[in-house]
């Protein structure tokens, strides 16, 4: 069977994210070891932040570091068993060294498997992998991926609120050429006492549902500032930006109800599209507290010039998906037409999601002096964060 093409691998995944929150994936496998290789993963940001990937290292290679060795064989046994529908359940440290179990299923089809890995929001009693029975000839056979992931509710989010179950992580942002940290993003996290560690895109979409993101958002300022005094107070002068939800900008109050913090506050440019002028007061209001504005997810589409000229931002943040994919020739003019109008403006360039050396050259190439990505650093805590800062150990390819 000839291996899968990449429209092939993409159509797969899109239809495989339809139906799961977990990690989807494409892989060939190796039916004399049972091993999976040669891995197109969706969601790419969500692996990374399941397991300790380094740069450059493959999903493969980091999940099996990642699983204990008796857990990885029985694994490897389920994929042998010659079946077409297989379960697996093992063990996965993450990055944090916090040990999670993993729900996988997948499908055989010759040499080509596509599978959905979901962390289990309890532990299982036995880490054997389930291997589904053969269904009777007659029994129609399942043809969908599930996940085991709970959806999550208005209550939980507020239960999480009052019992302070949220922290936050950290990317540091740097100058490659005159390697130096500039500051850090910063990404809210929750631990779910049942769950175990849910990154953003498990709880984001409820919380702007049910009005929870004000709340929510203002918890995630008020810490942020919290820590940036704190790192002061030891000597560390850490600049800090912050993603906002656009019900949050527009909230009634809402400059007001925060703290006066030298902070950075990102408002994504899909909401240019939705509110366009109607966000000037708002964000002028954010800008006379003292905010430094900026545009995170920038570059997909054209911004107004006239807009721009009212809006008070002080920088623009490349998207993620427009620097993943910059042997495109649509995306290189993407960046290059956004920096482009960010000189014409005087306004900063940012580039979001710089995974490889070459992204990094061509983007400062093009006018793009800070960066940030799986390159240099995964979100990080804050002890570590500060230890990296302490000691100067953080390296550029």
């Amino acid at each position: 069977m000839p291996v899968l093409s990449v429209a092939h691998r993409e159509e797969l995944v899109a239809r495989l994210l339809h139906a799961t929150r977990g990690i989807a994936y494409v892989a060939q496998l190796d039916r004399e070891t049972g091993r999976l290789s040669d891995l197109a993963i969706a969601e790419c940001a969500r692996a990374q932040e399941l397991l300790p990937l380094a740069p450059g290292s493959s999903f493969g290679a980091a999940l099996e570091a990642a699983i204990p060795p008796e857990d990885q064989q029985a694994r490897l046994r389920a994929f042998q068993s010659g079946r077409r529908e297989v379960q697996t359940r093992v063990r996965c440290t993450d990055q944090e060294g916090t040990t999670h179990w993993l729900h996988e299923e997948a499908i055989v089809e010759g040499t080509h498997v596509v599978g959905v890995l979901s962390v289990l929001p309890t532990v299982p009693p036995t880490i054997e992998p389930l291997v589904r029975p053969e269904p009777e000839p007659a029994a129609p056979r399942p043809r969908s991926l599930r996940t085991l992931a709970k959806p999550t509710t208005s209550g939980e989010l507020e239960r999480a609120l009052d019992e302070k179950q949220f922290t936050l992580a950290y990317q540091f942002q740097l100058r490659p050429a005159e390697r130096m940290l500039v500051g850090a993003e910063v990404f809210v996290r929750w631990r779910h006492p049942s769950q175990g560690l849910l990154f953003p895109g498990r709880f984001l979409q409820k919380a702007e549902e049910s009005g929870l993101i004000i709340p929510l958002g203002t918890w995630v300022i008020e810490a942020a500032f919290a820590q940036q005094q704190a790192w002061l107070q030891r000597g560390y002068s850490i600049p800090l930006s912050i993603n906002l939800a656009v019900n949050q900008v527009t909230s009634p109050h809402f400059a007001e109800q925060l703290p006066a913090a030298p902070l950075s506050l990102e408002l994504p440019e899909s909401a240019l599209a939705l509110h366009g002028k109607a966000l000037v007061p708002h964000l002028t209001a954010l800008k006379e507290r003292d905010f430094t504005l900026g545009l995170d997810n920038a570059g997909l589409t054209p911004l107004p010039e006239s807009l721009l000229e009212q809006l008070p931002l002080s920088y623009v943040k490349l998207s993620r998906t427009i620097v993943q994919d910059l042997d495109s020739p649509e995306n290189q003019q993407r960046a290059e037409a956004l920096a482009a109008q960010a000189r014409e403006h005087n306004l900063q360039l940012v580039a979001d999601g710089v995974e490889t050396s070459a992204q990094a050259t061509w983007l400062q190439e093009r006018g793009y002096p800070v960066l940030q990505g799986y390159l240099y650093s995964r979100p990080l805590a804050a002890e570590a964060l500060e230890e990296i800062i302490r000691s100067g150990s953080y390296q550029l390819p």
